[in-house]
């Protein structure tokens, strides 16, 4: 129980296999409880701060996702149940994400309007969230990896 929200068997099973198509690694069950724990705490956080987001947006981002791996919706949905994950849990997996994302975006941006150079801001990214900012390849844009572009243009959006 995570503040009176309950973590079942199926969310930590559905967890594992989420973990493993994601990334080919199968977590541990304490792993996948751990994750579903801070999922949960972060949740509850964004809903405090008033970060939704409808099925409307959840279904555009599943047929968008489905569209770019070359599958209709339905083929999607069909091969995520394949592989053990059911679309509730990957629409789960997408608000978590979603979360995460307008936390950091809300907490850098409050840092910034405070005066937080860009080089610290970057460091922040590289210490807070793993992202890095040298040794990344100028091309194609890599996940994880930020440009001094990418860095000055989300600096100045930040400042707005």
């Amino acid at each position: 129980m995570v503040n009176g929200e309950p973590i079942t068997t199926l969310d930590i099973a559905q967890r594992i296999k989420l973990t493993e198509v994601a990334t080919h690694k199968v977590p541990s069950r304490q792993e996948a409880l751990d994750d579903l724990i801070d999922e949960k705490l972060k949740l509850q956080i964004a809903k405090h701060y008033a970060v939704d987001i409808g099925e409307k947006d959840l279904n555009s981002t599943l047929a968008g996702m489905a569209q770019r791996a070359g599958y209709t919706t339905e083929q999607f949905s069909k091969m995520l149940a394949q592989s053990g994950i059911s679309v509730a849990a990957f629409k789960e997996d997408v608000v978590r994400f979603r979360s995460d994302l307008e936390t950091m975006r809300t907490r850098l941006a409050g840092l910034v309007r405070s005066g937080t150079t860009r080089d610290d801001l970057v460091k922040i990214l590289e210490n807070d969230y793993g992202w890095r900012a040298t040794g990344c390849p100028l091309t194609p844009p890599t996940a994880g990896c930020l440009q001094f572009q990418q860095s000055e243009a989300m600096y100045a959006e930040l400042k707005r």
